[in-house]
């Protein structure tokens, strides 16, 4: 049974988009972690989306959105267990937001999705 822990419509679409980026990406059928970079459009229509092995990674998360010319972005973490938000989730979310408002590119949310459930640093009211 699906735990649904955010409180807006709104976050169904965001939750949609992270459980279809995570099935056509094959991640779904994974055991390991991943991050995936989601670009949308001023509609919020996924225009791309990238696999990166960790969240850690900020220089080739901000690479990936100039390259594809994003203009918003999301953060979708997969996770094989725990969704809890630790502060190193925290803090590193906290710098890829930074950087990008620098870069007028606007963070929509970062995600964090396993099997059963998910959280929303936008909708769960985390503070970055």
């Amino acid at each position: 049974m699906e735990k649904i822990l955010c409180k807006s419509g709104e976050s169904m679409l965001l939750k949609k988009i992270a459980k279809l980026v995570i099935k056509l990406s094959g991640l779904d059928s994974s055991d390991r972690e991943y991050l995936i970079v989601v670009c949308l459009s001023n509609d919020f229509d996924v225009t791309k989306y990238l696999q990166i092995a960790n969240k850690t990674d900020i220089k080739t998360i901000i690479k990936t959105l100039l390259f594809l010319n994003s203009h918003r972005f999301i953060l979708i973490q997969k996770r094989t267990n725990n969704i809890k938000i630790t502060l190193d989730d925290i803090r590193t979310t906290k710098k890829i937001q930074d950087i990008a408002n620098l870069l007028d590119i606007e963070f929509v949310d970062h995600i964090i999705i396993n099997k059963d459930e998910y959280i929303s640093c936008l909708y769960d009211d985390i503070k970055l």
